[in-house]
């Protein structure tokens, strides 16, 4: 999807205030989301994984989680939040984001406690380059109440959030010829990488003894295959290790997948994974096919609810069930 840029309000930086100011060193716009005309990147970072609990009212938080993406501006000089914050809402609006809360009174966004949201996550020690800095904490004590909105763009390769928080600037940063001040965070909402670690053999062991079965999330297919990436090799040597050591355990192999598609197909595509698994073990392992097992159950054993990214990962699994 192509990034919009917010064109409202044009002010050049020049004109706006007598202050040379420059983006922090390495810092750009997101490509889907970009500053307000003349705004300085005052600070910005980038976590690759992280959770939030974004405010959606006084009473109610909406985990995200993905791709974090933190900015710091300065907006240009007699720029006021309301100007920011409606170029903001506007441009959303027009490249298709949902608008979740728009509050443009400051004493209301206060009163539900939208300005906490910035001060958590400014004060956060990873959320900008180089660590925490002062300059572009922001407070919630209540003398800068803030302007507070959420927009939510679907796609199908993961939604994408944007959270903005504005607020005027302080008696520090008025004679840094700053108007608006404004902290904007997106997140790109992407599953997270599973498999870097792999369920060791005495790992296996014990959940079999605890609980008779053991998810595995180290064994990956692509999209809809069965064939075996490589990048499982770790976990089906653990499994083999496993099995060599327990010589008179006998296991089900059970392949799960999430509820997107048709529950026929997955069916049938979570049994040959497990099928394949099963081939991998007693062609390149050698352990004996009598004692394994293959069953695909597809998405009627989940784990966790299907309706979030994070839940669907969780329920896209192999089991070690013993027999």
């Amino acid at each position: 999807m192509a990034s919009f840029s917010l064109l409202l309000g044009l002010c050049s930086l020049a004109e706006a205030s007598p202050f040379v100011w420059a983006d922090k060193a390495g810092g750009k716009d997101h490509p889907l989301v970009s500053r307000f005309q003349g705004s300085m990147i005052q600070n910005y970072g980038v976590m690759n994984f992280e959770h939030a609990e974004v405010p959606v009212s006084s009473t109610k938080k909406e985990p995200v989680e993905g791709k974090v993406f933190n900015y710091s501006y300065y907006a240009p000089k007699e720029r006021s939040p309301l100007e920011v914050f409606r170029n903001y809402k506007l441009a959303l609006e027009k490249s298709r984001f949902k608008i979740i809360v728009a509050c443009e009174d400051a004493p209301v966004c206060q009163k539900q406690g939208f300005e906490e949201y910035a001060s958590l996550w400014t004060g956060k020690t990873g959320a900008f380059a180089g660590g925490y800095n002062a300059t572009s904490a922001m407070d919630n004590s209540g003398n800068y109440p803030p302007l507070y909105l959420v927009g939510r763009l679907s796609r199908p390769e993961g939604d994408v959030t944007a959270v903005l928080t504005v607020k005027a600037p302080s008696s520090s940063e008025v004679p840094k010829g700053a108007g608006a001040v404004y902290f904007l965070q997106v997140i790109e909402s992407i599953p997270m990488q599973t498999g870097n670690v792999s369920v060791n053999a005495e790992t296996l062991k014990t959940g079999l003894a605890a609980e008779g079965k053991i998810a595995l999330y180290g064994i990956f297919f692509d999209t809809g295959k069965a064939e075996i990436k490589p990048q499982s090799t770790p976990q089906l040597d653990e499994m083999a290790k496993f099995l060599t050591q327990q010589k008179a355990v006998k296991v089900y192999i059970v392949g799960h997948t999430d509820s997107q598609g048709v529950l026929a197909a997955n069916l049938t595509l979570s049994q040959k994974r497990a099928e394949a698994i099963v081939a991998a073990l007693v062609k390149h392992h050698k352990i004996d096919p009598a004692r394994l097992s293959a069953k695909g159950v597809a998405s009627l054993a989940p784990v966790a609810s299907n309706a979030s990214d994070a839940g669907r990962e969780k329920n896209r699994r192999v089991e070690l069930i013993e027999q």
